[in-house]
């Protein structure tokens, strides 16, 4: 079988030490699991995408929350964003979560591992346009999301910066924009709080149990489980960055007595915004 012809969305320009370093909550992955499954049991028709959250510190950029967004055609047939509806949803976001403050860093979608495409980019140029000049790009892949956490891999998502790409040897971040707009893979890093890693581990069991809603519908069920294992593998993300940053406390508090093993506070769990 011959391969597949290389993705001309990709470009081939490795990350450099201007790129972005990311820091990914499993809430975001544990909406976007959500979302799918909501979409998938309702039998809605359209592509799934909405907005990430999080802060910007220089070159360190937190994924922290997500929210689907409202799509729509323009003249072209093009799939686009409700701007008013968007508008209006990004700004409640950012008026619940003023301490820290949040602020639009990014963007989710669905995608196979190979790279976004073509009807990736209305969207996408959109949110630089008017939001943020740099969206980060989150693709989830369903179709490896079972494979992958079933087999311990890593989470069925791949993250892109943008940049105009004129070929090799001649990239150029955020200038020369009569280039064409190509993606580059960025790699990051699973961050959690010790209460955002107990109420994720908590719905995540609940959305590993809805994939079960009606087996004789094969393919919602199957696009159901793959949501399902998203989840699954948001909670098991959250548990090993929370065990990570226990284990640093751990070191820090230990004494020549001996180590004390640090306890979790149950009582601070996290609130769940409703949906609208």
């Amino acid at each position: 079988m011959a391969e597949a012809p290389p993705n001309p969305l990709i470009s081939t320009a490795r990350a450099s030490d201007t790129s972005p370093l990311i820091q990914l909550h499993p809430l975001v992955l544990l909406t976007i699991s959500d979302y799918i499954t909501r979409h998938t049991l309702r039998q809605q028709s359209g592509p799934v995408a909405g907005a990430i959250l999080g802060q910007q510190n220089g070159h360190e950029i937190t994924m922290e929350v997500a929210f689907e967004a409202k799509l729509t055609q323009n003249e072209a047939g093009q799939v686009v964003l409700d701007d008013t509806w968007f508008q209006d949803r990004l700004e409640q976001f950012k008026d619940v979560h003023k301490s820290p403050a949040l602020d639009l860093v990014g963007w989710f979608t669905l995608g196979p591992s190979t790279g976004p495409s073509e009807h990736h980019l209305p969207i996408h140029t959109r949110l630089q346009e008017v939001y943020n000049e740099s969206p980060i790009l989150l693709l989830f892949h369903p179709a490896d999301a079972i494979a992958e956490f079933s087999a311990g891999g890593k989470l069925p998502l791949t993250l892109y910066e943008s940049v105009f790409d004129s070929g090799p040897g001649m990239d150029i971040d955020g200038a020369g924009q009569h280039w064409p707009l190509k993606f580059r893979e960025l790699g990051y890093t699973v961050e959690t709080g010790e209460a955002e890693m107990i109420s994720v581990d908590f719905v995540a069991r609940g959305g590993g149990n809805a994939t079960a809603i009606d087996s004789a519908k094969t393919a919602t069920t199957a696009a159901a489980t793959a949501a399902g294992a998203g989840a699954a593998a948001a909670s098991k993300a959250g548990m090993e960055a929370g065990e990570e940053s226990k284990k640093g406390k751990g070191k820090a508090k230990e004494t020549a007595a001996g180590k004390e093993e640090g306890a979790i506070d149950e009582s601070a769990v996290l609130t769940a915004e409703d949906e609208e």
